[in-house]
């Protein structure tokens, strides 16, 4: 005589509901982490541009090598 097969069975009522309320909150926090990660490295970029701005400002002024017809001409 075969075994009879074993009845599979979920979760009872709150235990499905309850894994489904903290994977859609796990979506939404990595949504919400990617975002502002986005928003931060935008910041920096704008930042890291605009200290290369500044730097470049600060550089001194130097001959120019190229030949041309303007002698010491420099460049600032």
């Amino acid at each position: 005589m075969p075994s009879p097969r074993p009845q599979l069975r979920f979760d009872p009522y709150p235990y499905g509901l309850l894994t489904f309320i903290v994977s859609l909150e796990g979506v939404l926090v990595a949504t919400f982490v990617l975002i502002a990660q986005n928003r931060l490295s935008q910041t920096s970029e704008q930042r890291d541009h605009l200290h290369l701005q500044v730097a470049a400002s600060d550089l001194p002024c130097w001959p120019s090598r190229a030949p041309s017809s303007k002698k010491n001409q420099t460049f600032c």
